[in-house]
């Protein structure tokens, strides 16, 4: 029985080593023929060979050719496998597909509403001492917000029926700004005090701990986790002149600055990332809307300048920003197609401009099959606000759907 494995284990062994110590980054494309070439080398007939012995139908000329060229399209389909799978994980992360909306997050100090997009309440969660935030899952099946108080705060998850499942207790502090990882098996958020500010990742389980993935000294912020992962950007700096954009690896490590011409980041409205993972979006204090790429490169004013501009957020497909920019009418929405050069015909407004409500400044939420947006208009006399639902083309007529003075917040993402 030995006499009939060992030389083709040998055989097996010694072609897997030379494709090990020959295989190029990508396959050539004249790979098979070099295997078989190589393979197809006839050694010394072995001293126990005798002809019609029991290893002898192993070695048949046909019969040999057989099973070389099976093993060799065995590796072969391993090495493109292989080399799929390096690609794909070295290049941005594809988009989602545009998903069907569900039920939008609207929050309020001591309160967080579930709201469908008739503008019925559908569930209310008491957040204690917090404004209620709440961040959906990327997949749209849980939800995450604080409740308790500063003293004594609390991170909740919910399963998909909204019952919470997870209570972590987390620093003292305010927390705000959760971000969930791609794959929702982490939560990054950050704990703000009085002095200073620091991020924590924590398994979305019961009974886990936080982990303090930043130094307390860098005042970083509003953790934003990237679409493939890999990634989570953030605000630091302690004094104005130093606060800018930074990103770092999800375990903290290798904290990287990136904007560098744009001054005095604010963490505000967060850090949307563009869908394939490239670019971040980002506001300033003085100088309106940026972008810069993931490694830094690539920097550049979306809109800003002279004109009062923040709180960008990303269409699902990745090519346009919705910003609240301010004008001699008031604060109000407009689109900007990421693809055209500012100053040109790409600063389309919406159709709410003229003559509709004005913007408060906070960012607007877009549905995940990037149709719709959902406005946080605002009104001077101080009554309630109007919540519209907006057509980012300008075709539809804007609605008012809620009047509240409820945050819009967050849109859930439902299965295509």
């Amino acid at each position: 029985m030995s006499e009939r494995t060992t030389s083709p284990i040998d055989f097996e062994r010694s072609l897997v080593d030379w494709l090990e110590a020959t295989a190029p980054d990508r396959e050539p494309a004249d790979l098979l023929g070099r295997v078989l070439e190589t393979t197809l080398v006839t050694r010394r007939r072995p001293g126990w060979w005798k002809p019609g012995g029991p290893a002898a139908s192993l070695w048949q000329p046909r019969q040999m050719i057989g099973r070389t060229l099976a093993v060799a399209a065995v590796l072969l389909l391993l090495i493109l496998a292989l080399a799929v799978a390096l690609a794909v994980g070295s290049r941005p992360q594809e988009p989602l597909p545009l998903g069907r909306p569900g039920l939008i997050v609207a929050g309020r100090l001591g309160e967080l509403l579930l709201v469908d997009e008739s503008g019925a309440v559908q569930r209310r969660v008491p957040t204690g001492e917090f404004w209620g935030y709440g961040a959906w899952s990327r997949d749209g099946t849980r939800l995450a917000y604080a409740d308790g108080a500063a003293t004594d705060p609390f991170l909740v998850v919910t399963n998909p029926e909204l019952d919470e499942v997870a209570r972590i207790r987390v620093p003292a502090g305010t927390v705000a700004a959760f971000s969930w990882s791609p794959d929702g098996r982490q939560i990054a958020f950050g704990v703000v005090t009085e002095t200073e500010g620091q991020i924590y990742v924590v398994d979305a389980a019961a009974g886990k701990v936080p982990v303090p993935i930043t130094d307390s000294s860098i005042d970083a912020r509003a953790p934003s986790w990237s679409p493939d992962g890999s990634l989570i950007a953030f605000r630091a700096g302690v004094s104005i002149n130093t606060q800018a954009l930074f990103v770092m690896q999800r375990d903290g490590t290798g904290i990287t600055r990136l904007s560098q011409q744009a001054r005095a980041v604010v963490e505000t409205c967060g850090f949307p990332w563009t869908p394939d993972g490239r670019s971040i979006l980002f506001e300033t204090r003085f100088a309106g809307v940026w972008a810069v790429d993931r490694d830094g490169t690539n920097e550049r004013e979306i809109i800003g300048g002279t004109m009062d501009a923040g709180c960008p957020t990303v269409s699902p497909d990745g090519k346009r920003i919705a910003v609240n920019v301010g004008t001699e009418r008031g604060m109000r929405g407009w689109i900007v197609n990421l693809d055209l050069v500012i100053g040109d015909v790409n600063l389309v407004r919406l159709h709410t401009e003229v003559p509709g409500p004005l913007w408060d400044r906070l960012p607007a939420v877009w549905s995940p099959d990037g149709r719709s947006i959902g406005v946080n208009g605002r009104v001077l006399d101080g009554g309630p606000m109007p919540r519209l639902i907006v057509d980012p083309d300008g075709v539809r007529p804007a609605r008012t759907f809620f009047i509240d003075n409820a945050v819009m917040i967050g849109w859930q993402r439902l299965p295509p």
